[in-house]
């Protein structure tokens, strides 16, 4: 496996948002699924592309499906407000799950505001 995502990741937490992207996605080619998310996030807000909740939220999926937690994080929260995606109330609430079980706060809190609790 490549050291392109570690790259990207630390340029990322810099802001060079240009460089990042490249090193993700080269990361993605190389079949590196930890980019996902960041990639993802590149899309929804709109960092050097246009912003595109559809492909975001395609990386979200992708990622999650990888098992990554803040992907899984991501796009249930897509689901629940329908960016990119069709809303899904069991959708969103799979994904939340999902990734409270691994530990995640975010979707826990994420979980309340879907309940109604918050």
């Amino acid at each position: 496996m490549s050291d392109y995502f570690e790259i990207g990741k630390k340029l990322y937490g810099k802001r060079d948002y240009s460089k990042a992207f490249e090193f993700l996605e080269k990361a993605e080619k190389s079949g590196d699924t930890k980019c996902y998310y960041l990639l993802g996030l590149f899309y929804q807000k709109g960092l050097v592309v246009k912003q595109n909740y559809i492909t975001a939220s395609q990386y979200f999926l992708k990622g999650a499906e990888a098992g990554d937690i803040n992907s899984m994080v991501a796009i249930g929260i897509s689901y629940n407000r329908g960016e990119g995606v069709e809303e899904s109330y069991q959708k969103s609430e799979y994904w939340l799950l999902k990734a409270r079980d691994l530990g995640s706060i975010i979707a826990e809190r994420a979980l309340e505001e879907l309940w109604g609790i918050r």
